[in-house]
């Protein structure tokens, strides 16, 4: 299930539907089905673009734009892999899946390929409404963001959970920056430093510098 930006669209994938199998767009305040596409295969993934006149779709392992507004579809770039992540702005299709080195990108348009993002085996992701951020996330608890403009890293952020369900965080950027919840002495991350690579160092070793608190906020 996915909902339109404006939240005047829901978009639900059916299975196990018989003939009905596929997608259909929703009226939201109503509930009225108002557009129908029946699939070739499982519905695996499928994304609004902002405009929320159309969407993006894996049909199986065929990646797919449904222009369901002005009632025509489009075959898109195949991904080397069979995706699990697929996403657009509108201008860029991101695909991805957990075997991937990284998160793949084409030009929506004209279906050129563009240079990759890096992060390894990524599985879901997405662009922030109107804001210049696409974000993708893998299994391991990682989640990278980029500037959609000029697709640079602006941070990357990891994820770890306890013995006891506790949840910590560490956010690092491409200038080295970092900030975290986690204690000096916590057993998760290490640092490595060029000049004596083959040691490694507890966290406390920066925590005065360069320790950025609220590095995100």
């Amino acid at each position: 299930l996915r909902a339109s930006a404006d939240g005047r669209l829901v978009a639900l994938s059916l299975s196990d539907a018989g003939d009905a199998n596929g997608l259909i767009i929703v009226e939201a305040a109503s509930g009225r089905i108002l557009h129908r596409r029946p699939a070739m295969g499982t519905v695996t993934s499928f994304n609004f673009l902002p405009d929320g006149t159309s969407l993006v779709l894996l049909d199986g392992e065929r990646p797919v734009h449904w222009q369901f507004e002005a009632g025509r579809e489009t075959a898109l770039p195949a991904s080397d892999f069979e995706a699990s992540l697929v996403a657009s702005d509108g201008r860029s299709l991101m695909l991805g899946n957990m075997l991937s080195p990284n998160v793949q990108r084409f030009d929506l348009g004209d279906g050129t390929k563009q240079p990759a993002l890096d992060l390894v085996g990524p599985v879901s992701g997405g662009f922030l409404g109107d804001r210049p951020i696409f974000w993708a996330a893998n299994m391991g608890g990682e989640v990278a963001l980029f500037d959609s403009r000029d697709w640079s890293l602006i941070a990357t952020v990891l994820r770890f959970v306890d013995g006891e369900g506790s949840e910590f965080y560490l956010v690092h950027d491409p200038a080295g920056r970092f900030d975290t919840n986690l204690s000096p002495d916590a057993p998760w991350f290490r640092w490595l430093v060029d000049d004596a690579p083959f040691q490694s160092l507890g966290p406390q070793t920066f925590m005065r510098e360069p320790y950025t608190p609220g590095l995100l906020a």
